[in-house]
């Protein structure tokens, strides 16, 4: 009985042109969800790397999540953020900002104050968004002060949403 339904309705030619619709709506439903789904790395620590500073994170809100571990680290006098099973909501156009506070969701302290860390993984594709998962090193600025950024916020800007966030405890 279904199947004489299905072959009614394509022998029918709205009912075509609905499946057609139905299916290009799924085609681009998906080209849209996969445009920001995060790459999955898995980078090792080089040897002599010093962690400076480290910390969790922590989710946005209650519909954004965040999570792994965050550390600043020094090797030969640079500095580099290593992201250890890192994981966060799926949304568009999300950013790394280095931040004067942890937790910081307010846009001015964010995109007007705080650093945009650029991710170098993701340059080829997505002008350096954070659309990356797993485990990796993004190197920071040859300026970069340590002392300086006690945050780490992952930003939305499309929204102005503060996706998730990490808090820095310094090593003694």
């Amino acid at each position: 009985m279904v199947r004489e339904g299905i072959m009614t309705i394509l022998a029918d030619n709205k009912g075509r042109v609905a499946i057609v619709g139905i299916v290009v709506l799924l085609l681009v439903g998906y080209s849209y969800w996969q445009s920001f789904a995060a790459i999955e790395l898995a980078e090792g620590l080089p040897a002599d790397a010093v962690q400076i500073s480290h910390g969790n994170c922590e989710d946005g809100d209650t519909a954004h999540s965040c999570e792994g571990n965050v550390s600043v680290m020094e090797v030969n006098g640079s500095y580099l953020l290593y992201f250890e099973d890192y994981d966060a909501t799926d949304v568009p156009d999300v950013w790394f900002y280095m931040t004067k506070n942890g937790h910081e969701g307010d846009t001015d302290a964010v995109e007007e104050q705080g650093l945009l860390i650029l991710v170098p993984q993701t340059m080829e594709d997505s002008d350096g968004r954070a659309e990356v998962e797993g485990t990796f090193i993004i190197p920071l600025p040859d300026d970069f002060d340590p002392q300086s950024w006690n945050g780490l916020s992952v930003w939305c800007e499309d929204y102005n949403i503060l996706v998730g966030s990490v808090e820095f405890t310094f090593n003694q």
